[in-house]
């Protein structure tokens, strides 16, 4: 009869590798963020995390993007931690990168970082976001006016790479970053319902102090007034209305998804 062989680990390997453990994810807590504002891009992120900073319960980084997690590589831990250096002693720590959401892999490093973070979702009109994402374009010269059917098309043809490079480096998103369902979708995928929250830009405008109260019980912090410091607001010619036109199209479906989906109000957007 063969034997049986009991494999036992040498004395204390268990409790050095559960203390490894354990210290890992006591440093995540205590020296990174508890949270993120993770999208969307011209949807209102440098207006809320401008805002949140001025909580005194919560520390939120400078710069605001630190795109840490939306790289093709991720960041050495250590490295990360120190843009929450001056957070020291802050229950409730912050940053806002909107491309987290808009990487397909993104969540799946974020939940395997800290499972316990909490994520902000801050969405608008997707029709006035992607207006404000190509004015924004037009401005900084990365666009030209004569050229911008012509980019459209091409940031229609672009989409269809994102999942096979998730962290590829994009010159577009005209289109994507304004499908909120998939990138709430992506969330779920990785992280408790209760982990995640969702607002609208038109409400924070419209309700700025009942929606504060919201984000406050959400991340733990205790209620306070604050006042909204709108940040990156810049005023532009009206847009072409067959580039409206266009939009509100293209939006239609997406937009009924959405609040079937995920309960978000789209009925007063174009």
């Amino acid at each position: 009869m063969p034997r049986i062989v009991q494999y036992r680990q040498p004395a204390g390997a268990m409790s050095v590798g559960l203390r490894r453990l354990k210290s890992f994810f006591r440093k995540t807590s205590s020296q990174g963020p508890t949270f993120m504002i993770v999208g969307a891009m011209k949807a209102g992120t440098s207006t809320l995390h401008a805002t949140l900073s001025h909580h005194p319960e919560i520390f939120m980084t400078t710069p605001k993007e630190l795109h840490a997690w939306d790289m093709p590589k991720p960041p050495p831990i250590d490295s990360y931690h120190m843009h929450f250096e001056r957070g020291h002693g802050f229950p409730i720590r912050g940053e806002s990168t909107p491309s987290y959401a808009y990487h397909p892999g993104t969540m799946e490093r974020l939940a395997g970082y800290n499972p316990d973070l909490r994520l902000i979702f801050i969405m608008r009109d997707p029709v006035k976001r992607a207006i404000s994402h190509i004015n924004h374009s037009l401005r900084m010269r990365k666009l030209q006016q004569k050229d911008l059917f012509d980019e459209l098309l091409a940031d229609q043809r672009d989409m269809s790479r994102l999942d096979a490079r998730p962290f590829r480096p994009s010159p577009y998103g005209y289109h994507a970053r304004g499908l909120y369902h998939l990138q709430i979708s992506r969330m779920h995928r990785h992280f408790d319902a209760k982990q995640i929250h969702l607002l609208r830009l038109e409400d924070l405008r419209e309700a700025p102090q009942e929606e504060l109260d919201r984000i406050c019980d959400f991340l733990g912090a205790a209620r306070q007034s604050l006042e909204v410091t709108s940040k990156g607001v810049r005023k532009y010619d009206p847009a072409p209305p067959e580039l409206i036109s266009y939009l509100s199209t293209y939006y239609r479906l997406p937009n009924r998804i959405l609040a079937e989906d995920f309960g978000v109000k789209t009925d007063d957007w174009l």
